[in-house]
């Protein structure tokens, strides 16, 4: 868990500038982190300002 979170906060940032279409794309985080459900992933990334990250 706590090797995942600094994957978490790079790919946090990339996503927050990304357009709408390249949000859309959460497949490589998912692969790389075992992340099941896509939405969840979304979730972490849309949310930066939470504690666990």
């Amino acid at each position: 868990m706590f090797e995942r979170r600094p994957i978490y906060r790079e790919t946090a940032k990339e996503y927050q500038k990304a357009s709408k279409k390249e949000k859309k794309d959460t497949g490589l985080l998912c692969e790389i982190t075992g992340l099941k459900p896509r939405n969840y992933a979304t979730r972490l990334l849309g949310n930066t300002e939470k504690p666990y990250m």
